[in-house]
């Protein structure tokens, strides 16, 4: 019944079962808690854990576990932790199970000194952590911002094999946060060694690091002779790989990423053309970039509100006025706002033209 959904007659036939005295064992008052709990019944499952110790039945781990889940599903991590509490003094072991459980809550309650008290108690309790453990506590201490005891908690992962792809997303994320070049290398050196490739994160948070820096050239570089051979590029190193392309001024070669990335299958979004657009439109490239835009609507992909201001700046600078009427009806219609400065440009080159008609329709 539980298993079909059938909560209310489920808890008639148990009650049932209660009413005349019918000796339950710990089995059946699993099998209706577990299932209450999978449903976010957790006030019912409540009610028939309290039923089940009136009836001289002691909860299990299985269960205790299964409660403690429930109510951090539904949005209740403090009930979590104090049946935690409650399962101890009951004489109740926390299984591995549990320990994650609490120390991911205590996580995300942001009460990380706890969950560190928590990861010492289960190893001095015989409890061995376990992959998902690791990866908690790493978490944990990098959002504490202890920043010394995780990289050396990360190192002793990394000898003892207790590392994984998340692991490495985790410290990569950090990493990139520190913009410490250095040891995202060493990282992708490291996970290359392992597992035969990298992570894209790793490999993208690598190529940000030089594509927003200084060293553009290095970005480009590291992209074309490292980065392909390590990982599969996503939609984002493409994206940082035209940014960095754009600000060298090489439009031919950007334009060339564009055309392979189709040809490879991906599907670029506004973050691939606008890095284009907008350098395009600085260079006064207004008819090269208003071509891009056109290619981005018609298959549609809506331009940022940046990329319309800067085409529609470098349009009014041309007195191509007709086509930057477009572009402002373009933007009306998507709800941005044109930025004063823009659109003062653009009135005042109606201005120039005679065109008050205009001016004044486009200021109401």
């Amino acid at each position: 019944l539980f298993s079909v959904g059938k909560l209310d007659k489920a808890k008639q036939l148990l009650n049932r079962m209660i009413r005349f005295n019918k000796t339950l064992d710990i089995r059946t008052w699993s099998t209706a808690i577990h299932g209450l709990c999978r449903n976010g019944k957790m006030q019912d499952a409540q009610v028939f854990l309290d039923k089940m110790q009136d009836h001289g039945c002691t909860p299990n781990v299985y269960i205790y576990n299964a409660m403690i889940l429930g109510f951090s599903r539904t949005n209740c991590p403090e009930k979590s932790i104090a049946l935690f509490d409650t399962m101890q003094n009951m004489g109740c072991k926390p299984d591995l199970y549990t320990y994650n459980t609490v120390i991911q809550l205590y996580c995300g309650l942001g009460k990380f000194a706890e969950a560190d008290s928590l990861f010492s108690t289960m190893t001095n309790a015989g409890c061995e952590p376990n992959q998902v453990t690791y990866n908690l506590y790493l978490s944990g201490l990098l959002k504490m911002g202890k920043n010394t005891e995780a990289d050396e908690f990360f190192k002793k992962m990394q000898r003892e094999r207790w590392t994984d792809q998340i692991s490495y997303k985790i410290y990569t994320v950090h990493l990139r946060r520190l913009k410490d070049v250095d040891k995202l290398m060493s990282l992708s050196k490291h996970m290359s060694t392992r597992y035969g490739n990298v992570s894209v994160e790793i490999c993208n948070a690598i190529l940000q690091y030089f594509s927003e820096g200084c060293d553009l050239n290095k970005a480009v570089q590291y992209f074309k002779e490292e980065m392909v051979k390590l990982t599969a590029p996503d939609e984002f190193s493409y994206a940082l790989l035209l940014n960095a392309l754009c600000k060298l001024g090489d439009f031919d070669a950007a334009k060339s990423v564009l055309r392979e990335m189709f040809e490879r299958g991906y599907k670029p979004t506004d973050l691939n053309y606008n890095p284009l657009i907008i350098s395009l439109s600085l260079q006064s490239k207004e008819d090269e970039a208003l071509k891009l835009f056109e290619e981005m609507k018609e298959k549609g992909i809506q331009p940022s509100a940046v990329s319309c201001e800067h085409l529609l700046k470098a349009l009014s600078k041309a007195g191509k006025v007709d086509v930057a009427f477009d572009i402002c009806r373009h933007i009306a219609q998507r709800q941005h706002a044109v930025k004063d400065p823009i659109l003062l440009l653009f009135i005042r080159c109606l201005y120039k033209l005679n065109r008050l008609e205009d001016a004044k329709s486009l200021i109401s």
